[in-house]
């Protein structure tokens, strides 16, 4: 396996668990085009270092991120209002710095759970919901 991909613009739709224990991808850029991150897209890829999400991200389902233990930062679209699924980057035990875009309104169960070096996170004045143990394990914070 590769370790950078660029997706082609082309690509209109990456499935469930597409790049799931790719472990070693180390960084990929998602074209613009792609509005909805899929369960477990990239679960398990411990290289993973360094993502380019799309402009037009809309939706992140649950997983996506889960146990990608080498990303250190990320930062999330600001046309996402909700973090839509669950423990999105639970296990990302390396995951020190998150932009959370500024109309976000939900934050869902276990959504940083055990990203134990986590400590730079800012919250939107719109964030209204914070779920069950969504930063549970953050030591650092």
């Amino acid at each position: 396996m590769r370790e950078s991909i660029n997706i082609p613009s082309t690509v209109t739709f990456i499935g469930h668990g597409t790049f799931r224990n790719c472990s070693s991808l180390k960084e990929i850029e998602i074209p613009d085009n792609i509005t909805r991150l899929y369960f477990s897209t990239f679960k398990g890829c411990s290289s993973l270092e360094s993502v380019k999400l799309p402009e037009n991200l809309t939706q992140i389902d649950s997983y996506v991120f889960r146990n990608c233990s080498s990303l250190i930062e990320i930062s999330i679209p600001e046309n996402l209002v909700e973090i839509s699924g669950d423990y999105v980057f639970s296990g990302c035990s390396r995951l020190k710095k998150v932009k959370l875009p500024s109309k976000l309104t939900n934050i869902k169960n276990g959504t940083f759970y055990n990203c134990m070096s986590l400590t730079d996170i800012s919250f939107p004045s719109s964030v209204k919901t914070i779920g069950d143990y969504a930063f549970s394990g953050c030591y650092a914070a």
